[in-house]
C-alpha cells in the first residue's frame, strides 16, 4: 500500500479560506467535495435563538381543554393537586 499526498491551490477547487471539507466522492473520473463554510453555518443558529417570552407565546394555547373545562378550573385543579386545599 502506498500513501500519497497531493495539494492543489484553493482557487482551483473553488474553496475559500476557513472552509472545511467534510466528505468527498470520486465518481466517473471526478472528485466532488462536501464543504462547510463557517460563515454560512453560523447564520441559521442566530436566527433560531429564541427569547423566553417568544417561547411562551409560541406554546400559549397549545393545551386543549376537555368539554366543560375552563382555564380557571384547570388552574384550580393544579393548585389543589400541588398544595392541597
Amino acid at each position: 500500500m502506498t500513501l500519497r499526498e497531493t495539494s492543489l491551490p484553493l482557487e482551483l477547487l473553488h474553496l475559500r479560506e476557513g472552509e472545511t471539507v467534510v466528505g468527498y466522492q470520486i465518481l466517473s473520473g471526478k472528485i466532488t467535495f462536501k464543504v462547510i463554510s463557517l460563515t454560512e453555518a453560523e447564520a441559521p443558529t442566530k436566527a433560531l435563538k429564541m427569547k423566553l417570552g417568544d417561547w411562551g407565546r409560541k406554546w400559549a394555547g397549545a393545551m386543549k381543554l376537555k368539554d366543560g373545562e375552563t382555564i380557571q378550573s384547570v388552574r384550580d385543579a393544579a393548585m389543589m393537586e400541588r398544595f392541597g386545599s
